[in-house]
């Protein structure tokens, strides 16, 4: 019987073993998998911080696309509208009061008065236009810095969102990397815990007649010790009354003065006081 209980134990011990070894496994690959989900939760969250910048940056800089195009097109209205003219207002006007003060302070013939006066109306229409032009470049001028302004804050967002944009993707990256792991993890834990399953089947059927088996050698140690012990008691008693039958036969030699032997006197140790 103990030899087959032997047999069943080789049986079951590797299995147990297995079973161990695998748990171990697949609590370390657990524990792997929690790690990375938590590297995973603060990634996430910088890169929908960094994407949100990206759609805030983007909408600026649509507004400022937007500006820039009226701004050219105000621009191209002036330049459109602007009068052609080379000569300064400055110029002109002083052209014109040069000769009003020589109708007023020379003695002119009506003709050539006439003639002044008619020279002196074309420079005042040519004055009239001088300074809408001047205007009109001020205006051009004017817009076309502010163009250049909001071009140049247009591309200083551009390089912004390219920066937050890369950052984010990295981010983005990093998290499909790593969920990958997680994945191929999660796959491993997956087949271990079939192979766990596979081993605690193969265990339960075999530990079944090993129990069996050690319940039966168990009883049978029992039925023994029991054995055992009603023997110990009987020889107990038996020795008992060898004793007390000793007793007797010293303490009747006592009583009628016999001589005692050295077995005598060991007996009559053990007579109470």
């Amino acid at each position: 019987m103990l030899s087959e209980l032997k047999g069943l134990s080789e049986k079951v011990a590797p299995l147990r073993a297995k079973k161990d070894q695998i748990l171990k496994e697949r609590d370390h690959i657990s524990d792997e998998i929690k790690k990375l989900i938590a590297e995973i939760k603060p990634l996430r969250e910088q890169r929908n911080a960094l994407t949100a910048e990206v759609k805030c940056a983007k909408e600026e800089r649509s507004k400022l696309t937007g500006t820039i195009k009226e701004k050219i097109g105000e621009f191209k209205t002036v330049v459109g509208e602007k009068p052609v003219h080379g000569e300064s207002p400055g110029k002109i006007k002083h052209e014109i009061e040069r000769l009003e003060y020589k109708i007023e302070t020379e003695g002119l013939t009506f003709e050539k008065e006439k003639q002044l006066m008619k020279v002196i109306h074309e420079l005042r229409k040519k004055h009239k236009d001088a300074q809408a032009a001047a205007i009109a470049s001020h205006k051009a001028r004017e817009t076309s810095g502010e163009i250049d302004t909001f071009k140049h804050q247009a591309d200083n967002v551009h390089s912004r969102i390219q920066s937050k944009a890369k950052e984010s993707q990295e981010k983005h990256e990093k998290i499909l990397s790593i969920s990958k792991k997680i994945d191929e993890l999660k796959k491993k834990y997956t087949e271990l815990t079939t192979q766990l399953n596979t081993v605690r089947k193969e265990l339960s059927e075999t530990s079944a007649p090993w129990k069996a088996k050690q319940a039966e050698v168990d009883k049978l140690r029992l039925e023994i010790g029991e054995a055992n012990k009603e023997n110990r008691e009987r020889s107990v008693n038996s020795q008992k009354r060898i004793l007390e039958d000793k007793q007797r036969e010293v303490q009747e030699k006592i009583r009628k003065g016999e001589k005692l032997t050295t077995e005598d006197f060991i007996v009559m140790q053990s007579l109470p006081e």
